[in-house]
């Protein structure tokens, strides 16, 4: 087996995990859509529930990556979010499927990972965490603010989704990181 078939098991199968959800998304529809013999997926994967891991984290955890070199690169906490916003946006208006599975999609994925691994949410955290530490967040409790924010993100993301909110992300950044000022600020 190559690795040409891996890629391809890999994103018939993101496809199809956002669009039917994980539960409902059998090894035989990855292989239909793939264009493979279901058993084929078993050559490259322990189990469904293997390749749902290895295509989270395989995204999920260079995301968290991403998104803490950049935001040590701002000088504010605010910036610091509002180049976070950016960043999804634009990663959500590149690929909105790959977005959906790691940060909408429901696949339990995230229990998968160890404590003390930087994710996109222990990064806003920490985020939110020094801007408390700074006083350009309000006192408010580190966990709430960070699920806030999180909500405020990705809200728009799945509005989008549902048709909702039509054309790019991107521009409509600078309402988001609004509205994350005003929840947040001092």
């Amino acid at each position: 087996m190559t690795d040409k078939t891996k890629t391809r098991i890999a994103e018939a199968s993101v496809g199809l995990f956002v669009r039917k959800g994980v539960a409902q998304t059998t090894t035989k529809d990855i292989a239909a859509a793939a264009g493979i013999a279901e058993g084929t997926i078993y050559r490259h994967f322990e189990s469904k529930e293997a390749l749902v891991e290895h295509l989270f984290l395989s995204n999920y955890l260079p995301l968290a990556k991403t998104l803490d070199g950049i935001q040590k690169r701002a000088a504010t906490t605010m910036r610091k979010l509002e180049t976070i916003v950016r960043y999804l946006y634009e990663a959500y208006d590149h690929d909105p499927t790959i977005f959906r599975f790691m940060l909408i999609t429901e696949h339990g994925a995230t229990a998968k990972i160890p404590d003390g691994i930087a994710t996109p949410v222990s990064v806003m955290r920490k985020v939110i965490k020094e801007g408390i530490k700074t006083g350009a967040v309000r006192r408010i409790d580190p966990q709430i603010a960070t699920h806030l924010a999180l909500g405020l993100i990705l809200q728009p993301a799945t509005a989008h989704v549902y048709g909702e909110i039509t054309g790019p992300l991107a521009p409509r950044a600078n309402d988001v990181v609004d509205a994350l000022s005003r929840v947040l600020s001092a």
